[in-house]
Order: C-alpha cells, then sequence, then structure tokens
C-alpha cells in the first residue's frame, strides 16, 4: 500500500513543471525507483485495454470494401497480392517470412485481425468466421491456387493492436528534459504571436491572420494547417518559425497529445489523456477551420502533413473533404498503410548497425527503385549552388540510414506512451487514403533514405495509378493536380532541418491553394458516387451472411462517397509509356527543394 501511495505521489509531481525539475536531483534515486515500477503498471493498463478508437461496425465494414477493392480493382496480381501477404507474417525469431509458405489457417488469423481487431478466428461467431472464410477463398482465388490447409505455429502476424505492448522504458530525466525543451518551444512560439485555442475537445495553436495597411484591407488568405507527427512541435519549430513569417493568413496547429512525448505516461489521467476518436478528430479540425477561414471565403485550408500527421491528415481528407484546398504530404505513411512496410519498420525492426548485411542488401536496395530513376545524376543535400556533387542515385543502404532508424527505435518507438498510441490509438483503415480521394491538388515529397515509409514503393504507387487515370480518359485541366518528388540522401522528417526547402514547399503550397476551386466546382467531384454502388459485402465471396449492423454502415458509406472514391477507378495501366500530363508532376530531385 505505501508502495502504491508513493507511486500516485510521483505522478503528481511529474504533472508539476518545473517543480518536479528543480527537486529532481535530491530525490532521483527514489524517484527512478518508483519511476520504474509505475511505468510497468501503465504498460500493464494500456496492454489490458481495448483499442480506443477503433468503431467496430464503421471500421468493419470499410475493411469489408476494401478487400473487394485490393481482390477487384485489378491493381494487385497474384505475385503482388502474394508478397504483400507475406510481408504481414514474421518467423519467432523476428525475421521476415517472405519466402514462407502461409497456410489457410495464417491467412484466416490475418483477415479476421483486419475486420475484427481479432487474430483467433475461433473466438468469433458463426456468422463472422462465414465473411472471414469467404474473404479467404476469394484471396485463394486470385492468387490462382490453393493455400495448405491448418496454421503454420512457426508463423506469427504484425497484428500489432493485439497483445501486450512491448516491453520499454524511459528514465524520469528523459521526460523532465522533453518537458523543459516543449516548454521553451511553447514559449517561442508564443512570442511569435501563437496562442491556444480549443475546437471541441481539441486543443490547437493559431497564429492570427496578419493586419494589413492597405486600405481598404484586401482579406486574408485562407489558413495554414501544420499537422504534426511523432514528437509534438518540437520538431517543426523552424518550420512554424517559416510559416508564420511567409504566410499571411491564420497558421493552424492541431495538437495531438497522444503523439507529442510532452508528459511521462500516466496511469491516474490515462482517461483524461486518451486520443479523441477519428471522427470526433475530425469533425474538431472541420470546426477549426471554419472557425478561422478567410471572410467572404469559403471555409477551407491548406493541409502541410508529416508522418503520423499524414494519417491524420488522410482522415480529413476522407471526412471533411470541402475543408482540403490543398494538400502537401511529407514522407507519407498513408498511401500504402495496408503494405506491411510501416508497420514492421516501426513496431517490428531491431535496430542494428552491421556492415556485412548492407554490403548484402546493396543490390536488393538499388533494384527496388526505378529504373530511370537510377540513371539521372543526384546530388547531396542542400549543395551551394554551382558546386553540386554528383554521384549515383539511390546508393546501397548506408550506415548513416541504419544510425537513424536506430535512433528513432531508442528515442521514440521504445517510449511507452507511443506504443500505446500505436497499438491502442491507431486503427489502419481510418487513414489509409487511396490517390483518387484526393478533392484539391497535392504535394507528395518523398525521403529516398526513409527508415519508416519505404519511398520507391511509395512513389511507384502513385505513378502507377496516375497511367491508370490518365488512360480512363477526361482532360488533365478537369482534375486535381499531383505533384510527386523523391529525395535521395533524404531521411525521414530531413525537411525539417531544411530552410530553404521549407520556404520552397510553403510557397507552392500557397499557389496551389489561391489555384484551387471547392469541390463541387471539379467535374465528377462532389457527387454520390455511383460506381461505390458495387461496394457490399455480397461481392466477397459471391454475398451471404454479414450482420446488419455491418450491412447499414456500408450503406452509410455508399451515402457518404464522392466520385472520387478510390473504388470507382479500377482501371488497369495500358502499358508502361508515359505521356504528358499538365496535372500531374513527378520528378527526382536528390537534395534540397531549393
Amino acid at each position: 500500500m505505501l508502495l502504491w501511495a508513493a507511486a500516485w505521489v510521483l505522478e503528481f509531481v511529474m504533472g508539476l513543471w518545473p517543480l518536479n525539475l528543480f527537486l529532481y536531483p535530491f530525490y532521483f534515486v527514489v524517484a527512478e525507483a518508483l519511476f520504474h515500477f509505475h511505468t510497468k503498471k501503465y504498460l500493464r493498463e494500456q496492454s489490458a485495454s481495448p483499442h480506443q478508437t477503433r468503431v467496430d461496425d464503421a471500421d468493419t465494414a470499410a475493411v469489408l470494401a476494401f478487400w473487394t477493392w485490393i481482390l477487384g480493382s485489378g491493381e494487385n496480381d497474384a505475385p503482388a497480392l502474394e508478397a504483400l501477404l507475406r510481408g504481414w507474417f514474421l518467423h519467432d525469431d523476428g525475421t521476415a517470412a517472405s519466402e514462407a509458405e502461409v497456410c489457410r489457417g495464417n491467412l484466416a488469423a490475418f483477415v479476421a485481425w483486419t475486420l475484427y481487431n481479432c487474430d483467433e478466428p475461433e473466438e468469433l461467431s458463426a456468422e463472422r468466421r462465414a465473411t472471414i472464410y469467404r474473404i479467404v477463398d476469394d484471396v485463394e482465388g486470385a492468387l490462382g491456387r490453393t493455400l495448405s490447409p491448418g496454421r503454420d505455429p512457426t508463423l506469427r502476424t504484425m497484428t500489432y493492436t493485439v497483445g501486450d505492448l512491448e516491453p520499454c522504458y524511459k528514465p524520469l530525466l528523459y521526460y523532465l528534459a522533453l518537458q523543459t525543451v516543449h516548454a521553451a518551444v511553447h514559449a517561442v512560439l508564443r512570442l511569435r504571436g501563437f496562442r491556444w485555442r480549443r475546437a471541441g475537445r481539441l486543443r490547437y495553436l493559431v497564429r492570427p491572420a496578419c493586419a494589413s495597411l492597405q486600405r481598404p484591407p484586401p482579406p486574408p488568405p485562407p489558413p495554414l494547417v501544420l499537422m504534426h507527427g511523432v514528437g509534438g512541435l518540437l520538431p517543426y519549430l523552424g518550420l512554424l518559425w517559416r510559416m508564420a513569417d511567409h504566410h499571411d493568413g491564420a497558421v493552424l496547429v492541431p495538437y495531438f497529445g497522444v503523439c507529442a512525448i510532452a508528459a511521462p505516461p500516466a496511469v491516474r489521467r490515462a482517461a483524461a489523456a486518451a486520443p479523441l476518436p477519428t471522427a470526433e478528430l475530425v469533425a474538431a479540425i472541420e470546426a477549426m477551420v471554419i472557425r478561422h477561414a478567410a471572410p467572404g471565403g469559403p471555409p477551407r485550408a491548406a493541409f502541410l502533413a508529416h508522418s503520423l500527421g499524414t494519417a491524420f491528415l488522410a482522415s480529413v481528407v476522407k471526412g471533411a473533404p470541402a475543408s482540403v484546398g490543398a494538400a502537401a504530404f511529407v514522407d507519407p505513411i498513408c498511401f500504402l498503410l495496408h503494405h506491411p512496410a510501416v508497420v514492421h519498420n516501426f513496431l517490428y525492426r531491431p535496430a542494428s548497425c552491421p556492415p556485412a548485411p548492407l554490403r548484402r542488401a546493396a543490390s536488393a536496395n538499388a533494384d527496388a527503385f526505378p529504373v530511370e530513376l537510377k540513371r539521372q545524376p543526384t546530388w547531396e543535400h542542400s549543395p551551394p549552388r554551382g558546386k553540386r556533387r554528383h554521384a549515383p542515385a539511390l546508393a546501397a543502404p548506408s550506415v548513416g540510414r541504419h544510425l537513424v532508424h536506430a535512433c528513432m527505435r531508442l528515442l521514440v518507438t521504445t517510449e511507452p506512451t507511443i506504443q500505446a498510441c500505436f497499438r491502442r490509438a491507431f486503427w489502419w483503415s481510418q487513414h489509409w487514403l487511396h490517390p483518387a480521394e484526393l478533392p484539391c491538388g497535392t504535394l507528395v515529397h518523398l525521403s529516398a533514405s526513409d527508415t519508416v515509409a519505404e519511398a520507391a514503393p511509395v512513389y511507384e504507387f502513385l505513378r502507377a495509378w496516375r497511367r491508370r487515370r490518365r488512360h480512363s480518359g477526361g482532360s488533365a485541366a478537369a482534375r486535381p493536380t499531383l505533384e510527386v518528388e523523391m529525395h535521395d540522401g533524404w531521411h525521414h522528417g530531413w525537411l525539417c532541418l531544411v530552410p530553404a526547402a521549407q520556404r520552397r514547399l510553403i510557397a507552392r503550397l500557397q499557389r496551389l491553394l489561391a489555384a484551387s476551386r471547392p469541390l463541387k466546382e471539379w467535374p465528377g467531384l462532389g457527387g454520390t458516387n455511383a460506381a461505390a454502388a458495387d461496394w457490399s459485402v455480397g461481392n466477397i465471396g459471391g454475398g451471404g451472411a454479414t450482420t446488419k449492423a455491418e450491412a447499414a454502415a456500408v450503406a452509410r458509406l455508399r451515402e457518404e462517397e464522392t466520385a472520387t472514391s478510390l473504388f470507382s477507378d479500377t482501371s488497369s495501366a495500358h502499358g508502361d509509356g508515359e505521356a504528358s500530363d499538365a496535372s500531374e508532376h513527378f520528378v527526382y530531385t536528390p537534395g534540397a527543394l531549393g
């Protein structure tokens, strides 16, 4: 009892910065011992808690529609589908099961997790098991072969939302240092004119629109919104400063405390620190944009998102597309979230830097990139003009790339609140985005050495979709623009370190916003999606049993989807030729954006 009381007092004092910082040198031995006990209790309670943002019926319906698309759209041939499924499995020792034989039982467990957040089909109702095995039958039909019966016990699925959180620990001093740095960042932003506001339960920072000296004053431009990633506002201080410098409209920053690492893990305050449901988060961001929209103009804004922020922006694009006038996705995780790369790289890939595997992986890494990109000259990032140093494009994995991953895993991934964020508050189908759903002009900024989101597959995925969209017909001027850039030598979050790149990206986003049109003015966008009538649970396995709640959720999705839905874009690529298209811009420009 005395130990529990001491831990409770410790948690109370942890929230009293800077008092806790001043007291730490006097009691650090006792404080660290109690905090270790406190962290273990936090991990146990979070491991025992259910998923906090998944909505059973609606998310099940969305995943059913996803399986309909992935098995019937023609975007995934049999080898690609098999590689995709195998990528979600690991051996018992944690190594990838890329060459293993996935049995029918293993696949059923994976499908059960995607649909119902449960990796044991036997624990579900007969009705749900029937739905699972119909999808398994359809997967076998798409693969053109029958899977081996049974279940391979040596394979485990990366069902990151099921099971216990990864055992991890950070000393109390780690959090005291972060609290101090975060307080300094907030003070600097306050001096720059940012103030805290609320939209429902969402806290956000706002730098109001700048006053004009002209008389009569012209209306300010629409707001510019930053969707930050893991680490809160700390990595984005320079970017926010330049956004305030170069944008006359309001600058808005929704604050996602669940991934900010701004405070120690809290047991007593866990309920208060719970993440917002995705629907509530989207509604709050939409209300925030309406509140600060330019007078007399449509309530929309330009969004700049990075890393985990791109997942939140994907939810806004799908839930409130009229609020998005332009978008920039930097190091996006949202476009191929159904692939295992992001989950494996961030949550499962161990931190190591062995030189021998680097040499062995050289050719494999180079083969992952498009051939035409390898032939282009590249340069180191941020070179002086006129002194660009050419080097072979897309070099083999470097020691630096592995060091970046090791640091990210040591400082971020193995932090208890980040483990809780991704394993108990992040459901993949809510944040997955297909480029056909983009309602506005969009920039996609990729870093070739990204250790979280694999840049080359995202580049190829977007380019292949561009070919299908072009061959499907229609005028290039009648659809939103899409610009994609990949930068050699850049790591995850490298944009935050390059001021020239930040300024140019802000300027390009402003131009996209100025040229954007309301969603209803794009031909073919904004109405009811007739092609979405093909969405139905009955399309999986030829119809049959689903719950009434799931069918109702599918019906709601039919009503809400627009003609930009990915499920209406089922045309296949017609050759590999590249034709000129004014609405799309794909470049490979290693180095700084400037």
